[in-house]
Protein backbone atom coordinates (compact mmCIF):
# COMPACT_ATOMS: atom_id res chain seq x y z
CA UNK A 1 0.00 0.00 0.00
CA UNK A 2 1.39 3.41 -0.93
CA UNK A 3 1.48 6.35 1.47
CA UNK A 4 -1.64 7.99 0.08
CA UNK A 5 -3.74 4.84 0.37
CA UNK A 6 -2.46 4.33 3.91
CA UNK A 7 -3.58 7.84 4.88
CA UNK A 8 -7.00 7.36 3.30
CA UNK A 9 -7.38 3.99 5.03
CA UNK A 10 -6.79 5.77 8.34
CA UNK A 11 -9.79 8.07 7.84
CA UNK A 12 -13.05 7.22 9.64
CA UNK A 13 -15.65 5.27 7.71
CA UNK A 14 -18.41 7.04 5.78
CA UNK A 15 -16.68 10.41 5.54
CA UNK A 16 -16.67 12.77 2.57
CA UNK A 17 -13.18 13.90 1.62
CA UNK A 18 -11.16 15.70 -1.05
CA UNK A 19 -7.56 15.30 -2.13
CA UNK A 20 -5.44 18.48 -2.18
CA UNK A 21 -2.76 18.38 -4.88
CA UNK A 22 -2.76 17.27 -8.51
CA UNK A 23 0.91 17.71 -9.36
CA UNK A 24 3.51 15.10 -10.21
CA UNK A 25 3.91 13.81 -6.64
CA UNK A 26 0.16 13.36 -6.29
CA UNK A 27 -0.01 11.70 -9.71
CA UNK A 28 2.72 9.29 -8.65
CA UNK A 29 0.80 8.42 -5.50
CA UNK A 30 -2.38 7.94 -7.52
CA UNK A 31 -0.75 5.68 -10.10
CA UNK A 32 -2.33 2.19 -10.16
CA UNK A 33 -4.92 3.22 -7.57
CA UNK A 34 -8.49 2.07 -8.26
CA UNK A 35 -11.63 4.08 -7.42
CA UNK A 36 -12.72 1.28 -5.13
CA UNK A 37 -9.58 1.68 -2.99
CA UNK A 38 -10.30 5.39 -2.58
CA UNK A 39 -13.86 4.74 -1.40
CA UNK A 40 -13.54 1.77 0.92
CA UNK A 41 -15.69 1.61 4.06
CA UNK A 42 -18.19 4.07 2.63
CA UNK A 43 -15.74 6.93 2.20
CA UNK A 44 -16.73 9.30 -0.61
CA UNK A 45 -14.04 11.00 -2.72
CA UNK A 46 -15.60 14.32 -3.74
CA UNK A 47 -12.80 15.52 -5.99
CA UNK A 48 -9.32 16.96 -6.18
CA UNK A 49 -8.34 20.44 -5.03
CA UNK A 50 -5.72 22.21 -7.12
CA UNK A 51 -4.45 25.78 -6.78
CA UNK A 52 -4.23 25.86 -10.59
CA UNK A 53 -7.20 23.69 -11.68
CA UNK A 54 -6.56 21.74 -14.84
CA UNK A 55 -6.91 18.19 -16.08
CA UNK A 56 -7.80 15.59 -13.49
CA UNK A 57 -5.21 12.89 -12.71
CA UNK A 58 -8.13 10.51 -12.09
CA UNK A 59 -10.71 9.81 -14.82
CA UNK A 60 -14.13 11.11 -13.89
CA UNK A 61 -12.97 12.84 -10.71
CA UNK A 62 -13.58 16.63 -10.75
CA UNK A 63 -10.91 19.23 -10.02
CA UNK A 64 -11.63 22.56 -8.35
CA UNK A 65 -9.92 25.41 -6.55
CA UNK A 66 -9.89 25.35 -2.76
CA UNK A 67 -12.61 28.02 -2.47
CA UNK A 68 -14.86 26.24 -4.96
CA UNK A 69 -14.32 22.86 -3.32
CA UNK A 70 -15.13 24.15 0.14
CA UNK A 71 -18.22 25.97 -1.08
CA UNK A 72 -19.67 23.25 -3.34
CA UNK A 73 -18.37 19.97 -1.92
CA UNK A 74 -18.21 20.75 1.82
CA UNK A 75 -15.81 17.90 2.65
CA UNK A 76 -15.37 16.49 6.14
CA UNK A 77 -11.66 15.88 5.50
CA UNK A 78 -8.98 17.20 3.18
CA UNK A 79 -6.07 14.88 2.44
CA UNK A 80 -2.84 16.59 1.39
CA UNK A 81 -1.78 14.22 -1.39
CA UNK A 82 1.60 15.77 -2.27
CA UNK A 83 4.83 15.54 -0.30
CA UNK A 84 5.71 19.21 -0.92
CA UNK A 85 4.13 22.63 -0.16
CA UNK A 86 2.08 21.11 2.66
CA UNK A 87 2.57 24.06 5.04
CA UNK A 88 1.33 26.44 2.33
CA UNK A 89 -1.72 24.25 1.74
CA UNK A 90 -2.44 24.13 5.48
CA UNK A 91 -2.20 27.92 5.73
CA UNK A 92 -4.63 28.32 2.82
CA UNK A 93 -7.12 25.96 4.45
CA UNK A 94 -6.80 27.81 7.77
CA UNK A 95 -7.32 31.15 5.99
CA UNK A 96 -10.42 29.73 4.28
CA UNK A 97 -11.73 28.76 7.70
CA UNK A 98 -11.12 32.29 8.98
CA UNK A 99 -12.96 33.61 5.91
CA UNK A 100 -15.95 31.44 6.73
CA UNK A 101 -15.63 29.10 3.74
CA UNK A 102 -15.20 26.09 6.03
CA UNK A 103 -16.11 25.37 9.60
CA UNK A 104 -13.69 24.44 12.40
CA UNK A 105 -14.84 20.81 12.13
CA UNK A 106 -12.94 20.36 8.85
CA UNK A 107 -10.09 17.94 9.43
CA UNK A 108 -6.75 17.59 7.60
CA UNK A 109 -4.67 14.48 6.94
CA UNK A 110 -1.44 14.34 4.93
CA UNK A 111 0.92 11.92 3.27
CA UNK A 112 4.39 11.97 4.86
CA UNK A 113 6.31 15.09 3.72
CA UNK A 114 9.34 14.67 1.51
CA UNK A 115 12.49 13.76 3.41
CA UNK A 116 15.82 15.19 2.37
CA UNK A 117 18.86 13.03 3.02
CA UNK A 118 22.38 14.35 2.56
CA UNK A 119 23.29 12.06 -0.33
CA UNK A 120 20.16 12.87 -2.33
CA UNK A 121 20.68 16.57 -1.79
CA UNK A 122 24.37 16.47 -2.66
CA UNK A 123 23.65 14.52 -5.87
CA UNK A 124 20.95 17.01 -6.78
CA UNK A 125 23.18 19.99 -6.01
CA UNK A 126 26.06 18.55 -8.05
CA UNK A 127 23.86 18.22 -11.12
CA UNK A 128 22.02 21.53 -10.72
CA UNK A 129 24.77 23.98 -9.91
CA UNK A 130 22.81 27.28 -9.95
CA UNK A 131 25.84 29.17 -11.27
CA UNK A 132 25.18 27.59 -14.67
CA UNK A 133 21.91 29.49 -15.01
CA UNK A 134 23.77 32.79 -15.26
CA UNK A 135 25.41 31.44 -18.40
CA UNK A 136 22.21 29.87 -19.75
CA UNK A 137 20.22 33.11 -19.53
CA UNK A 138 22.77 35.01 -21.63
CA UNK A 139 21.70 33.28 -24.84
CA UNK A 140 17.97 34.20 -24.77
CA UNK A 141 18.87 37.75 -23.76
CA UNK A 142 21.31 37.96 -26.69
CA UNK A 143 18.65 36.62 -29.09
CA UNK A 144 16.20 39.32 -27.97
CA UNK A 145 18.86 41.98 -28.31
CA UNK A 146 19.77 40.80 -31.82
CA UNK A 147 16.34 40.14 -33.31
CA UNK A 148 14.04 42.38 -31.25
CA UNK A 149 16.34 45.35 -30.74
CA UNK A 150 16.63 44.83 -26.99
CA UNK A 151 15.20 42.80 -24.12
CA UNK A 152 14.15 45.46 -21.57
CA UNK A 153 10.37 45.49 -21.28
CA UNK A 154 9.83 42.66 -23.75
CA UNK A 155 6.99 40.23 -23.02
CA UNK A 156 8.32 36.68 -22.80
CA UNK A 157 7.03 33.17 -22.16
CA UNK A 158 9.22 30.56 -20.45
CA UNK A 159 7.56 27.40 -21.78
CA UNK A 160 8.09 24.51 -19.38
CA UNK A 161 9.81 26.68 -16.77
CA UNK A 162 9.94 23.87 -14.20
CA UNK A 163 8.92 23.91 -10.57
CA UNK A 164 12.04 25.98 -9.71
CA UNK A 165 11.80 28.30 -12.80
CA UNK A 166 15.41 29.64 -12.65
CA UNK A 167 15.38 31.18 -16.14
CA UNK A 168 11.98 32.80 -15.56
CA UNK A 169 13.44 34.37 -12.45
CA UNK A 170 16.63 35.60 -14.14
CA UNK A 171 14.77 36.97 -17.16
CA UNK A 172 12.46 38.85 -14.81
CA UNK A 173 15.52 40.17 -12.97
CA UNK A 174 16.89 41.39 -16.33
CA UNK A 175 13.79 43.50 -16.97
CA UNK A 176 11.95 41.08 -19.23
CA UNK A 177 8.22 40.76 -18.46
CA UNK A 178 8.30 36.99 -18.21
CA UNK A 179 5.58 34.44 -17.54
CA UNK A 180 6.64 30.93 -16.57
CA UNK A 181 4.24 28.18 -17.55
CA UNK A 182 4.39 24.52 -16.57
CA UNK A 183 2.23 21.55 -15.69
CA UNK A 184 4.12 21.27 -12.39
CA UNK A 185 2.97 23.04 -9.20
CA UNK A 186 4.93 26.24 -8.56
CA UNK A 187 4.99 29.06 -6.05
CA UNK A 188 6.53 32.53 -5.99
CA UNK A 189 6.17 32.71 -2.20
CA UNK A 190 9.48 32.08 -0.47
CA UNK A 191 7.71 30.48 2.48
CA UNK A 192 6.45 27.86 0.04
CA UNK A 193 9.92 26.85 -1.17
CA UNK A 194 11.11 23.36 -0.43
CA UNK A 195 14.65 22.55 0.70
CA UNK A 196 16.03 22.37 -2.83
CA UNK A 197 14.50 25.59 -4.11
CA UNK A 198 15.51 27.54 -1.01
CA UNK A 199 19.11 26.43 -1.47
CA UNK A 200 19.07 27.20 -5.19
CA UNK A 201 17.72 30.75 -4.85
CA UNK A 202 20.06 31.49 -1.94
CA UNK A 203 23.02 30.31 -4.00
CA UNK A 204 22.01 32.51 -6.92
CA UNK A 205 21.51 35.51 -4.67
CA UNK A 206 24.89 34.96 -3.02
CA UNK A 207 26.43 34.93 -6.50
CA UNK A 208 24.79 38.26 -7.34
CA UNK A 209 25.21 39.87 -3.94
CA UNK A 210 21.56 40.94 -3.88
CA UNK A 211 18.03 39.60 -3.72
CA UNK A 212 16.20 38.29 -6.75
CA UNK A 213 12.60 39.43 -7.50
CA UNK A 214 10.96 36.12 -6.60
CA UNK A 215 7.66 37.73 -5.65
CA UNK A 216 7.46 39.55 -9.01
CA UNK A 217 7.68 36.38 -11.05
CA UNK A 218 4.47 35.51 -12.89
CA UNK A 219 3.71 31.78 -12.90
CA UNK A 220 0.86 30.06 -14.71
CA UNK A 221 -0.13 26.43 -14.41
CA UNK A 222 -1.73 24.82 -17.45
CA UNK A 223 -3.09 21.41 -18.33
CA UNK A 224 -0.57 20.65 -21.08
CA UNK A 225 -2.72 21.26 -24.15
CA UNK A 226 -4.00 24.81 -24.73
CA UNK A 227 -1.87 27.66 -23.42
CA UNK A 228 -4.07 30.02 -21.35
CA UNK A 229 -3.05 33.16 -23.25
CA UNK A 230 -4.51 35.31 -26.02
CA UNK A 231 -3.20 35.14 -29.57
CA UNK A 232 -0.07 37.19 -30.34
CA UNK A 233 0.77 37.86 -26.68
CA UNK A 234 4.51 37.28 -26.52
CA UNK A 235 7.51 38.93 -28.15
CA UNK A 236 9.74 36.03 -27.15
CA UNK A 237 9.42 32.35 -26.18
CA UNK A 238 12.11 30.46 -24.30
CA UNK A 239 12.18 26.71 -23.70
CA UNK A 240 15.02 24.58 -22.42
CA UNK A 241 14.99 20.76 -22.31
CA UNK A 242 11.20 20.54 -22.54
CA UNK A 243 10.39 19.52 -26.12
CA UNK A 244 11.77 16.01 -25.63
CA UNK A 245 9.01 15.47 -23.04
CA UNK A 246 6.04 16.70 -25.10
CA UNK A 247 3.48 13.98 -25.90
CA UNK A 248 1.93 16.12 -28.66
CA UNK A 249 4.79 18.01 -30.30
CA UNK A 250 2.74 19.38 -33.19
CA UNK A 251 -0.04 20.56 -30.88
CA UNK A 252 2.40 22.32 -28.58
CA UNK A 253 4.13 24.00 -31.52
CA UNK A 254 0.78 25.25 -32.82
CA UNK A 255 0.01 26.73 -29.42
CA UNK A 256 3.42 28.39 -29.14
CA UNK A 257 3.02 29.84 -32.62
CA UNK A 258 -0.48 31.08 -31.75
CA UNK A 259 0.61 33.03 -28.67
CA UNK A 260 3.70 34.52 -30.35
CA UNK A 261 3.54 37.88 -32.07
CA UNK A 262 4.06 37.61 -35.85
CA UNK A 263 7.51 39.20 -35.63
CA UNK A 264 8.37 37.55 -32.33
CA UNK A 265 11.27 35.16 -31.91
CA UNK A 266 11.93 32.05 -29.89
CA UNK A 267 14.93 30.25 -28.46
CA UNK A 268 14.34 26.52 -28.06
CA UNK A 269 16.90 24.04 -26.73
CA UNK A 270 16.15 20.32 -27.08
CA UNK A 271 17.98 17.43 -25.44
CA UNK A 272 17.91 14.65 -28.03
CA UNK A 273 16.96 11.16 -26.87
CA UNK A 274 19.58 9.15 -28.86
CA UNK A 275 22.44 11.19 -27.36
CA UNK A 276 24.67 9.76 -24.65
CA UNK A 277 22.62 11.31 -21.84
CA UNK A 278 19.36 11.39 -23.77
CA UNK A 279 17.64 9.12 -21.27
CA UNK A 280 17.88 11.90 -18.64
CA UNK A 281 19.97 10.01 -16.04
CA UNK A 282 19.16 12.27 -13.10
CA UNK A 283 20.36 9.55 -10.74
CA UNK A 284 23.79 9.56 -12.43
CA UNK A 285 25.18 13.10 -12.07
CA UNK A 286 28.44 12.18 -13.80
CA UNK A 287 26.60 12.27 -17.15
CA UNK A 288 26.26 16.02 -16.66
CA UNK A 289 29.88 16.66 -15.68
CA UNK A 290 32.10 18.85 -17.80
CA UNK A 291 34.29 17.32 -19.07
CA UNK A 292 32.27 14.15 -19.38
CA UNK A 293 33.86 11.32 -17.37
CA UNK A 294 31.96 8.06 -16.99
CA UNK A 295 32.79 5.30 -14.49
CA UNK A 296 34.68 2.34 -16.03
CA UNK A 297 31.71 0.01 -15.56
CA UNK A 298 29.19 2.37 -17.21
CA UNK A 299 28.31 1.32 -20.76
CA UNK A 300 27.19 4.44 -22.66
CA UNK A 301 24.11 4.45 -24.90
CA UNK A 302 22.60 1.53 -23.03
CA UNK A 303 19.19 3.18 -23.46
CA UNK A 304 19.53 2.53 -27.21
CA UNK A 305 21.06 -0.93 -26.98
CA UNK A 306 19.30 -2.66 -24.10
CA UNK A 307 15.53 -2.98 -24.43
CA UNK A 308 15.24 -3.73 -20.71
CA UNK A 309 17.13 -0.59 -19.68
CA UNK A 310 14.76 1.76 -17.76
CA UNK A 311 13.86 4.94 -19.63
CA UNK A 312 11.51 7.61 -18.21
CA UNK A 313 8.05 7.20 -19.66
CA UNK A 314 7.62 10.92 -20.32
CA UNK A 315 10.36 11.02 -22.97
CA UNK A 316 8.87 11.07 -26.48
CA UNK A 317 12.06 9.51 -27.98
CA UNK A 318 11.98 11.75 -31.06
CA UNK A 319 15.17 12.35 -33.02
CA UNK A 320 16.83 15.49 -34.32
CA UNK A 321 15.21 15.20 -37.76
CA UNK A 322 11.76 14.73 -36.20
CA UNK A 323 12.05 18.01 -34.34
CA UNK A 324 13.52 19.80 -37.35
CA UNK A 325 10.62 18.76 -39.57
CA UNK A 326 7.98 19.65 -36.99
CA UNK A 327 9.48 23.07 -36.29
CA UNK A 328 10.00 23.88 -39.99
CA UNK A 329 6.28 23.31 -40.65
CA UNK A 330 5.29 26.44 -38.73
CA UNK A 331 8.46 28.41 -38.09
CA UNK A 332 11.35 29.97 -39.95
CA UNK A 333 14.58 28.75 -38.39
CA UNK A 334 16.87 31.78 -38.08
CA UNK A 335 19.73 29.88 -36.42
CA UNK A 336 20.44 26.27 -35.54
CA UNK A 337 23.35 25.11 -33.41
CA UNK A 338 24.25 21.68 -32.05
CA UNK A 339 26.44 20.45 -29.22
CA UNK A 340 28.39 17.23 -29.65
CA UNK A 341 29.04 15.10 -26.56
CA UNK A 342 30.56 11.71 -25.82
CA UNK A 343 32.69 11.26 -28.95
CA UNK A 344 35.53 9.76 -26.90
CA UNK A 345 33.21 6.92 -25.81
CA UNK A 346 31.82 6.00 -29.22
CA UNK A 347 34.27 3.25 -30.15
CA UNK A 348 34.00 1.57 -33.57
CA UNK A 349 32.49 -1.50 -31.88
CA UNK A 350 29.91 0.56 -29.98
CA UNK A 351 29.10 2.62 -33.07
CA UNK A 352 28.38 -0.60 -34.97
CA UNK A 353 25.94 -1.63 -32.22
CA UNK A 354 24.22 1.75 -32.35
CA UNK A 355 23.88 1.60 -36.14
CA UNK A 356 22.53 -1.94 -35.93
CA UNK A 357 19.74 -0.56 -33.74
CA UNK A 358 18.77 1.91 -36.46
CA UNK A 359 20.54 5.02 -35.18
CA UNK A 360 23.30 7.01 -36.85
CA UNK A 361 26.59 8.33 -35.55
CA UNK A 362 25.10 11.82 -35.63
CA UNK A 363 22.12 10.61 -33.56
CA UNK A 364 24.46 9.26 -30.89
CA UNK A 365 26.71 12.32 -30.68
CA UNK A 366 24.28 15.24 -31.12
CA UNK A 367 23.52 16.01 -27.51
CA UNK A 368 21.55 19.26 -27.84
CA UNK A 369 19.97 21.23 -30.66
CA UNK A 370 19.29 24.94 -30.21
CA UNK A 371 16.83 26.74 -32.49
CA UNK A 372 16.28 30.45 -32.96
CA UNK A 373 12.95 30.67 -34.75
CA UNK A 374 10.21 33.02 -35.91
CA UNK A 375 6.59 32.14 -36.76
CA UNK A 376 5.87 31.72 -40.44
CA UNK A 377 3.22 34.00 -41.87
CA UNK A 378 0.31 32.90 -44.05
CA UNK A 379 2.28 34.05 -47.07
CA UNK A 380 5.28 31.84 -46.29
CA UNK A 381 5.50 28.79 -48.52
CA UNK A 382 4.91 25.51 -46.74
CA UNK A 383 3.06 27.10 -43.82
CA UNK A 384 0.68 24.78 -42.03
CA UNK A 385 -2.40 26.55 -40.74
Amino acid sequence: MNDLLAVIASLPANVRYALYGAGRYAKRNLANVTPAQLQERGRELLGIIDDFPGASPLPGVPVASLAEALTKWRPDWIVLSTETLQHVQREKIEQAQRDGLAGPQLRIAAVPPMKVDDKAFNDWAEMRNPDQYFEWVKRPLAVMDQYLGGHEGRVALDFGCGEFYPITLLLTDAGVKTTGVDVAPMTNERRGFNHWQSWMVARMENHLGRSLPVEQVKLVRYEGTRLPFDDATFDFVHSNSVFEHLPDLQGSLREIRRVMKPQGVGWISIHYFPSIAGFHPIDKPYYYSNPLVLPPDEKPWRHLLDETFPVPEDLNRLREQDFQQAIAAGFEVLEYKTHIRGEQYLTPELEAEVIARGFTRRDALTHVGQFVLRPKTQNDKGTNS
